[in-house]
């Protein structure tokens, strides 16, 4: 039964990277970008709305044009390892 479940929501629901979970409602889940030092740029994540708000009042991510940015951020308030190109990536 629990494989079966699990078939249903990855074919069904709305997976989180961040939470490493499924939602039933795709509204729960938004987008953001994650620095990654293994390839040394910013990768498309998923992250639910209730993850990313408190990452958010933490301090911890930072909107950059038109996206949230996971990263170390510096004392300007953006990301550290930002560029131009990121920008016109996202």
């Amino acid at each position: 039964m629990e494989e079966a479940e699990q078939t249903y929501k990855a074919d069904n629901w709305t997976y989180s990277d961040y939470d490493e979970e499924y939602f039933e409602d795709s509204d729960d889940v938004t987008e953001y970008f994650e620095w990654s030092e293994l390839t040394h740029a910013y990768l498309r994540k998923t992250i639910s709305v209730e993850s990313l708000q408190a990452l958010i009042d933490d301090e911890s991510v930072a909107w950059v044009g038109n996206a949230y940015y996971y990263d170390i951020i510096g004392y300007d308030g953006e990301p550290v390892h930002i560029s131009a190109a990121d920008l016109r990536a996202a």
